[in-house]
């Protein structure tokens, strides 16, 4: 890239190129072409911001919402490489999470911010304007927020406090715009992963766990139908956090890199739906040679 970046965004275009945005002290964006393998600009924000969102609007267009100590929402249409504003949220944000709902409206939920932080926000793309999504019963940032097949939100584990990681998890109906507690994970995670199964269930993995911020191998499956958390065969080959984990075909899910309690991994593992079950989809050598 032109700039060197951390704790930004990247959001999968409709035209199949990449838009990542922002950055610690960044306010630029680039377009990564997988065509071509080529970067190009697209443009600058009016502000530099970073451990914000960016969702993808019906219209193609990509919404950046908050950022550390700010409550301002710039619009980006990546066709023309130009910026706008929209309107700010109530109050800053960042950490949180935004989700699109089947009305194509967007859940902005959770995040440290300078006001409740149990609030969530739904904005309107086609009025510009902001109105109330009700309250969780926990404020939490770290989580992860996964729309469901059956058009609910699931919010599950993240941190309260900064250090002890939450184990609960909710659901919000964006029908009635209300939420209801769902069932408690086994273990208490934050800084994890979510990755919605085409069959509909919800493979959570690693993060931080306990109180005192200690990496976890293990992953939970979450049952929407029965409002069940399945574990027993769900731990990982390595603890990690900061990972990432992307749907494959056949309903296997690739987590890569993060941290483990000590260094950043260079390995990553496969989960199948099919049997249950993790296997390397790399290898530890380069790390456990440097580790000697």
């Amino acid at each position: 890239m032109a700039t060197g970046r951390v704790e930004h965004t990247a959001t999968l275009l409709r035209n199949g190129t990449v838009l990542v945005v922002g950055g610690d002290s960044v306010s630029t964006a680039e377009n990564y072409d997988p065509a071509t393998g080529r970067w190009s600009s697209a443009g600058s924000m009016a502000s530099s911001r970073s451990r914000h969102s960016a969702t993808l609007l019906p219209d193609g267009k990509v919404m950046v919402a908050g950022g550390i100590q700010l409550a301002t929402v710039e619009v980006c249409d990546p066709a023309s490489g130009t910026w706008s504003s929209a309107a700010s949220m109530d109050y800053s944000r960042w950490d949180h999470t935004a989700t699109t709902l089947p009305d194509g409206r967007i859940l902005v939920a959770g995040g440290i911010s300078g006001g409740n932080s149990s609030a969530a926000l739904r904005y309107d793309p086609g009025t510009d304007s902001w109105n109330g999504g009700g309250y969780m019963a926990t404020a939490r940032h770290g989580h992860t927020a996964t729309l469901l097949a059956n058009g609910k939100v699931l919010i599950a584990g993240g941190t309260a406090d900064y250090v002890t990681s939450l184990a609960s998890a909710e659901l919000y109906d964006s029908a009635t715009n209300t939420w209801r507690p769902a069932a408690s994970m086994s273990e208490t995670r934050s800084a994890h992963t979510a990755t919605l199964l085409s069959e509909g269930n919800v493979v959570l993995a690693g993060g931080f766990t306990g109180s005192d911020a200690i990496a976890t191998a293990s992953a939970n499956l979450y049952n929407p139908t029965f409002n069940f958390w399945y574990a027993y065969f769900m731990n990982m080959g390595f603890a990690r956090v900061y990972h990432t984990a992307t749907l494959l075909p056949g309903d296997k899910v690739l987590v890569a890199g993060g941290l483990d309690n000590y260094a950043p991994l260079t390995d990553a593992e496969m989960f199948d739906r099919a049997s249950a079950s993790w296997n390397f989809a790399g290898t530890q050598l380069a790390r456990l040679v440097n580790a000697s």
